[in-house]
């Protein structure tokens, strides 16, 4: 049965902290810049205007090769904000006074905008032309009509918040979609097996994820590969099973209301988001195999268009948020798993 589902769905919060980064970000774009005289150091919160010139560090500390031109430049704009260029740079730079240059070692980050960089360790020659302080502007009409000529505070905010709100809608139906195919696995038989075959696919698959999303957050090479040993995915498989498991019969219970009720995605549809796809991957410069993402493509397009067709045809209830359960996504409590992973160390030293 999967029409007429009765579902609870936490709510998804209006997230203030995204507004007010926002709102803030506005307010950094259209500042009043004001020029400082020699002598002032630069703080925290100013911008300087800076000649930078990058060299590679020697083993001695010295200055070895220059560093190709995107590493430097004349008359750039440094914000004196930490995350705004490479770690260290700003730190390095704040208290420097106009007219004044400073050497600033760096060592650029695993994942770099300049792949033949990475990790490496370089020495900033840094001329400061100019320190300036910002000051953010107050909120209100006049801070609007810097935005957009015509602008009040009042279409402005309410601009923002609808920004905001759309991130929570969306955030609303995510969970919507996911608390109706929860749904649709707790209605399928309780005898209903899933092919050991199918498992052990998704649990590679998986866990080949969890490797991919480690080194894109900068885990080293040396480290992923400490990561992968066998009592290392056996331990995962372990504790991944059960969401392996519900995924599995979730994706077939949805393949099964898509052929009763007669939905597939256009092909148009398919080709315009593999379009999408290979364009971005052009513009980041990576390797794009249409056949690998086709497939891929047309099963997320489906499964949302199914999702969709039983939210249409089910009753939904916005609940308030709860607190965080493990078990709910671990199929079993961290204590449950954890007894069931020193059970199968036992056994294993007993074999």
């Amino acid at each position: 049965m999967y029409k007429g589902l009765n579902v609870e769905v936490e709510e998804a919060e209006f997230n203030q902290e995204a507004y007010d980064a926002a709102l803030t970000k506005l307010r950094k774009q259209h500042c009043d810049i004001i020029e400082q005289p020699a002598g002032v150091p630069c703080a925290d919160g100013d911008q300087i205007i800076v000649n930078m010139v990058g060299f590679l560090a020697n083993e001695d500390g010295g200055k070895g090769e220059p560093l190709p031109a995107l590493a430097g430049g004349e008359g750039v704009t440094v914000p004196l904000e930490p995350g705004k260029f490479m770690p260290g740079l700003v730190e390095g730079l704040v208290g420097a006074c106009k007219d004044e240059t400073k050497d600033i070692q760096v060592t650029f980050p695993p994942r770099s905008s300049a792949p033949q960089l990475a990790g490496k360790t370089a020495i900033f020659e840094v001329e400061v032309l100019e320190v300036q302080q910002r000051h953010l502007p107050e909120v209100g009409d006049s801070f609007a009509q810097r935005v957009k000529d015509d602008m009040t505070w009042e279409e402005l905010d309410a601009k923002l918040r609808e920004g905001v709100q759309a991130d929570a809608d969306e955030r609303l139906k995510q969970n919507t979609h996911l608390a109706l195919e929860k749904a649709l696995v707790t209605a399928l038989p309780e005898d209903l097996e899933v092919p050991e075959t199918m498992v052990e696919q998704d649990t590679k698959q998986r866990f080949a994820m969890m490797l991919a999303d480690l080194k894109d957050r900068g885990t080293s090479e040396e480290e992923l590969k400490k990561l992968i040993t066998s009592e290392n995915y056996e331990r995962y498989t372990t504790i991944a099973r059960p969401q392996c498991v519900a995924g599995i019969k979730g994706n077939l219970a949805l393949k099964t209301v898509a052929t009763a009720q007669g939905l597939s995605v256009a092909q148009g549809e398919v080709d315009d988001e593999v379009m999408t796809l290979q364009a971005q991957a052009l513009q980041r410069k990576e390797k794009f195999r249409e056949s690998e993402v086709r497939p891929k493509v047309e099963a997320q397009l489906e499964k949302t268009m199914v999702l969709n067709w039983l939210e249409s045809h089910a009753t939904i209830s916005v609940v308030e948020k709860k607190e965080f359960d493990p078990s709910e996504v671990l199929g079993a409590s961290p204590e449950e798993l954890a007894a069931k992973l020193a059970a199968e160390e036992a056994e294993k030293k007993k074999a």
